[in-house]
């Protein structure tokens, strides 16, 4: 979508792991430990989202002591100091989100709009343990 401009943009997934929990009405999402990424565009549609050079990913959410606060939003710390909230910096955020299946349907959506996102359900392989796997 910006023609292959620079800088690339990596939206931080903190603000999601740290912000989409049942007290906020994400009832599915469990930070750290699982969630949707359907939920997270929803949530992006009326949030807005920091970069990685905002918000660092910090291996924690709130299902483990990082809670969303504003520090987990945007945050900037100099050695020997206290961190702070920038004045101002940059926020992302969703459009539109939708569902999208088949090779030729995903290309065409990846042209047309940018990056998708691709899951899988990982329950039938649990128990992978190598070579080929067909469900």
């Amino acid at each position: 979508m910006r023609n292959a401009a620079w800088p690339d943009i990596n939206v931080s997934p903190q603000p999601l792991i740290s912000c989409m929990n049942n007290v906020t009405g994400w009832p599915n999402d469990m930070g750290c430990f699982g969630g949707d990424q359907k939920d997270a565009f929803e949530w992006m549609l009326t949030n807005e989202i920091t970069d990685r050079t905002c918000s660092i990913y910090q291996g924690r959410g709130w299902t483990n002591g990082q809670m969303c606060s504003p520090m987990e939003m945007c945050r900037n710390c100099n050695p020997g100091e206290a961190c702070f909230i920038p004045d101002t910096y940059e926020v992302y955020g969703v459009a539109a989100w939708g569902n999208v299946t088949g090779a030729a349907n995903m290309s065409a959506e990846v042209a047309a709009n940018g990056p998708i996102t691709v899951s899988i359900a990982a329950n039938t392989i649990v128990n992978y343990t190598g070579g080929y796997f067909c469900d």
